[in-house]
């Protein structure tokens, strides 16, 4: 497995998570004897092979019905070292509500701390108002971190791009789960802004919602499959960006195509694709 450092969390992420929101019994919490048997040997079985491949980042949420009642049945079997978990609960009106929610999926995943706490779903105006004004839901999850209930606070988010970047700009989260892939890059001011803010990126659904690329169409296979190495190459440099090797450092080239050795020469460092998001879930938040 390939790690990448996540952000100002200094955490060795994994290029592929383990999300939690598929294998769940139901969308609703469910009494621990409705869940069938086969049901959660598979589920113990998916994270027992995810570990084996060195995939340790487990990601989860409270929205996520039955998900974390079931993992509480098999991480806490898991040298805790081992993992890196992550849950997400959603901005409330009230701080008090945010934390009721945080203590329930404690008591579900039957652990004592995660090592990423998202706001789930800051989509619109009003959830960011929520989680960032004064006595609000981020002042909750402060207090939670500083108890040493979660280690790093940061969002996922389904919002238009200037909600996204006012998020980000905000400087009060350590990372967050967004959309941006190659068919679909209406998000990516904000991924240059987090990127200069040192904040962790990971990408909502690259395998799904970023084409289907586990069953893609002819229409994207038959063409992919005549490029030569060097159109590849250029195609993976073709974004601008405004940093360079000096000043965006925590940037990562890895994923992009190998360069024949009779391609075209590299860009100038202002054309490569220094920011190139690299973090891979699998599937929607």
């Amino acid at each position: 497995m390939k790690y990448r450092r996540f952000g100002k969390t200094e955490l060795q992420m994994p290029v592929f998570s383990c999300g939690g929101m598929r294998y769940q019994h139901k969308w609703q919490d469910v009494p621990p004897g409705e869940v069938p048997k086969d049901g959660q040997a598979n589920l113990e079985a998916t994270i027992h092979r995810a570990l084996e491949l060195g995939i340790n980042h487990i990601e989860t949420a409270r929205g996520y019905g039955s998900s974390e009642m079931q993992l509480g049945w098999v991480l806490p079997q898991i040298k805790r070292e081992k993992l890196i978990v992550q849950t997400k609960v959603a901005p409330f009106a009230t701080p008090e509500e945010f934390l009721r929610t945080f203590d329930q999926s404690m008591k579900y995943l039957k652990l004592d701390h995660v090592e990423l706490l998202s706001f789930h779903g800051i989509n619109h105006r009003q959830h960011l108002d929520w989680t960032l004004r004064k006595g609000g839901c981020l002042e909750a999850a402060r207090k939670l971190q500083r108890e040493g209930r979660c280690r790093h606070i940061g969002f996922s988010t389904h919002a238009t791009t200037d909600v996204i970047l006012d998020a980000v700009n905000s400087g009060e989260f350590a990372y967050f789960n967004v959309h941006w892939y190659f068919v679909n890059d209406l998000n990516w001011s904000t991924i240059e802004a987090a990127t200069r803010l040192d904040m962790g990126v990971f990408i909502i659904s690259p395998n799904d919602k970023g084409g289907k690329l586990y069953a893609p169409p002819k229409k994207l296979v038959g063409p992919s499959t005549s490029w030569t190495g060097a159109r590849c190459a250029t195609t993976c440099w073709a974004r601008p960006t405004t940093g360079s090797p000096a000043t965006t450092p925590r940037a990562s080239t890895s994923g992009s195509c190998s360069k024949p050795s009779n391609a075209a020469p590299s860009p100038p460092a202002s054309r490569r694709f220094y920011a190139k998001p690299t973090r891979c879930c699998g599937r929607r938040q």
